[in-house]
């Protein structure tokens, strides 16, 4: 990776804000995600072609990989204010002698007589955004099922079934210098399942209506 002043370590120029996708870092080591999933279920059969199950799912992933903003305004910077702290604001976007300049030519940003002083008080400022793939996400899914059968002596049949699950995942940052997993309601989280199926067996072929 490239490391001249002023670039993130992929080469390119210091980004705006958050993670970006051509700045994530890959670590050398990285770790394979897997799952633990669980089921158990009962089924009862009522006679006269009646079936009903009811099932429980559960499954974790682990080592999810998540990228973790390294470049970050140290905690201590911040301000922990309930509301806006527009002094804290002014004081971190306020300018200060830059000492990198004349030294980056092709970073603006980086280049002039002055620089913000948050750029500054990152742990690597003369780097620009950077996020290191990490293996700490996980995400938990339970969900209850219940199926109803229904066979008729014709050799049709119905199925419906209705699922009602969760889907929660911890993938996400809410403050990066804390380094704490948000638990979230995942984006692929859907509550509310329900399906309709049916077998008809047609008067078609052969020893049928039709066909013979």
């Amino acid at each position: 990776y490239a490391s001249s002043l002023g670039q993130n370590l992929t080469g390119n120029a210091p980004g705006a804000g958050g993670p970006q996708t051509s700045n994530n870092l890959v670590q050398p080591d990285r770790q394979a995600p897997y799952y633990t999933r669980w089921e158990m279920s009962v089924q009862r059969d009522f006679g006269s072609g009646w079936v009903v199950a009811a099932s429980y799912l559960g499954s974790r992933g682990r080592n999810l990989p998540v990228f973790h903003d390294a470049n970050n305004i140290p905690y201590q910077y911040l301000s922990t204010s309930r509301f806006r702290d527009t002094a804290n604001e002014t004081y971190l976007t306020g300018t200060v002698p830059n000492p990198f300049q004349g030294l980056i030519p092709s970073v603006t940003a980086f280049n002039g007589a002055t620089i913000q002083r948050q750029n500054l008080l990152r742990p690597y400022p003369e780097f620009g955004a950077l996020s290191l793939e990490v293996y700490s996400g996980h995400d938990d899914y339970k969900a209850v099922s219940i199926q109803v059968d229904k066979h008729f002596h014709s050799g049709n049949s119905f199925v419906f079934q209705y699922t009602r699950s969760a889907l929660y995942d911890w993938l996400n940052f809410l403050n990066p210098q804390d380094g704490i997993l948000e638990k979230r309601n995942s984006t692929d989280d859907r509550p509310n399942r329900l399906s309709l199926g049916t077998s008809l067996r047609l008067p078609f072929g052969k020893e049928q209506k039709w066909g013979t």
